[in-house]
């Protein structure tokens, strides 16, 4: 028997990208045996428990929204007899009083499932082999021959650090480790790049260019997959009443690179 194709991704009503439900509930194994082979601690026993009560709770209404149509059919009959609706209409708004509460608890619900739907990763591929580390990498193909050396060689951040294209040091100081300044023929050499790149797709293979905003809304960043309560956290927010005309995106970088040049 073939097994299910482990993607079973959606796009929600907002823009955001999340699991489908409907494929984490039938292929809940299949959904559990990926995501312990891709690591890490996700709530799916939660997201089960509270589908779970929401599918009770959507039949619930279904079935009460039955009843009152039913009912409202029988008053209208009554009516035609004259004979005294009362009890039936009662009946009638207390049922719909009942759905409207329901209705809201399973809003309110299907808030609380989509958030954690959000929350779970996309499913790695059967075929990615299964590690802890690099080491569990497979080489999938080589291209061309390595270089050997008669002497050790130097990685990239020696040689530009030396040839003064590279600062990690004040890169650090600005956006924390792992980061990097290119200077002079390094910020050249990345602009034209930059330029290459986008000639190359354009005029070659069909891309239009596009320059967006600098900034973005939430409903954006879940779009492009930025769904985790840990990295939302950690991307900076600002408010539309604290945004001034004196404080453009400009005036932001100016004040980085005073900071550069002052260390």
């Amino acid at each position: 028997m073939a097994s299910p194709k482990v993607n079973g991704r959606i796009t929600h009503q907002e823009g955001s990208v999340m699991l489908d439900k409907n494929f984490v509930r039938e292929h809940l194994d299949v959904v559990r045996e990926r995501l312990a082979a891709r690591g890490g601690d996700y709530p799916l026993d939660e997201m089960v428990s509270k589908d779970t009560e929401w599918k009770s709770m959507a039949l619930r209404i279904e079935d009460l929204r039955r009843r009152r149509n039913e009912a409202s059919e029988a008053i209208g009959k009554l009516k035609r007899t004259g004979a005294d609706t009362a009890a039936q209409q009662a009946e009638v708004k207390e049922i719909s009083s009942e759905i409207k509460s329901l209705e809201e608890k399973a809003r309110v619900l299907e808030e609380q499932l989509n958030s954690i739907l959000h929350s779970i990763p996309n499913l790695p591929d059967s075929s990615v082999p299964v590690g802890a580390d690099e080491s569990a990498n497979a080489e999938v193909r080589r291209w061309g021959n390595a270089p050997s050396f008669d002497f050790e060689p130097l990685d990239h951040v020696e040689i530009g650090s030396a040839l003064g294209i590279l600062d990690m040091d004040r890169a650090s100081k600005i956006a924390g480790s792992r980061f990097s300044i290119l200077c002079k023929s390094g910020a050249l050499l990345e602009r034209a790049l930059i330029s290459f790149m986008l000639d190359i797709h354009t005029q070659n293979h069909g891309y239009q260019e596009v320059l967006p905003p600098f900034m973005v809304n939430s409903a954006s960043l879940f779009g492009t997959g930025t769904t985790s309560t840990r990295m939302r956290c950690s991307i900076p927010r600002i408010c539309p009443k604290n945004l001034s005309p004196s404080h453009p995106a400009s005036e932001v970088r100016r004040g980085l690179m005073e900071k550069m040049c002052a260390d």
